[in-house]
């Protein structure tokens, strides 16, 4: 009985790799970096989008669609993210913001009078 629950647990991984851990380099996991897995399309009508409104709006001070670019899939609008959620502790999002722009996923280019008013 213990083993088939075990096995239970890993399939769920690795049929929802987003549940996987963010990485100590402030990244999101192996999976949502590309490294196997794609990118994430997370839809403007969803619980993930207004998470990542608030994250772009504190971390960069600008709404998401200045920071991210949109796109439409399947008729929603959204967009493609590393991830379906961005980090649930708020002290990693300075390193994630970092991240997301030395990646290449944002459209944002700070300006000092922004970045002053970001985090």
């Amino acid at each position: 009985m213990g083993e088939l629950s075990y096995i239970e647990i890993e399939q769920s991984k690795e049929q929802n790799p987003a549940l996987e851990p963010d990485l100590p380099d402030g990244g999101p996991s192996g999976s949502a970096r590309g490294g196997g897995a794609p990118t994430v399309f997370v839809s403007r009508q969803s619980f993930g989008c207004r998470q990542w409104e608030q994250f772009t709006e504190r971390m960069f001070g600008a709404w998401i669609d200045r920071v991210l670019p949109e796109s439409i899939e399947n008729g929603e609008r959204g967009y493609w993210l590393p991830a379906k959620f961005p980090p649930t502790n708020k002290h990693d999002w300075p390193e994630w913001r970092s991240w997301l722009i030395n990646s290449g996923w944002t459209l944002f280019a700070p300006s000092n009078q922004e970045f002053c008013h970001a985090v």
